[in-house]
């Protein structure tokens, strides 16, 4: 559900997408001859020591998973709103948490995607 999620976001911005089975590329987005390497992770809205949040595992203390030489941008999926956050894979720590406040941003999806995919490509 969360690549179907994050594949309708990524077309409401304008890029074309297709969902592949591939090892860490869950996505890969289109336009104008540019392709973006996509990852979705998907959570449901956790409370852990009162604060809730939803929480995303992009590594480990000793490895990296989200290799920015096999993908270009992480979609953070928030299952229960459907919403989500997009990030440039080297911006990352080892694990991401989101409060459900900035879900709730206006435009984020939108605005989050254009500042991962201009990272991408230098802008």
């Amino acid at each position: 559900m969360g690549e179907l999620i994050a594949a309708t976001a990524i077309e409401q911005c304008g890029w074309s997408t297709i969902i592949i089975p591939m090892d860490h590329i869950d996505i890969l987005a289109m336009k104008d001859g540019t392709f973006i390497r996509v990852q979705v992770k998907a959570s449901t809205y956790k409370i852990e020591k009162n604060v809730p949040s939803y929480r995303y595992m992009t590594g480990t203390s000793s490895h990296k998973y989200l290799d920015p030489t096999n993908i270009d941008v992480l979609a953070a999926v928030a299952l229960e709103s459907r919403q989500v956050i997009f990030y440039n894979v080297n911006t990352l720590t080892k694990t991401l948490r989101i409060h459900p406040d900035k879900f709730n941003i206006v435009d984020i999806e939108k605005s989050s995607w254009e500042t991962a995919v201009n990272k991408v490509l230098g802008l």
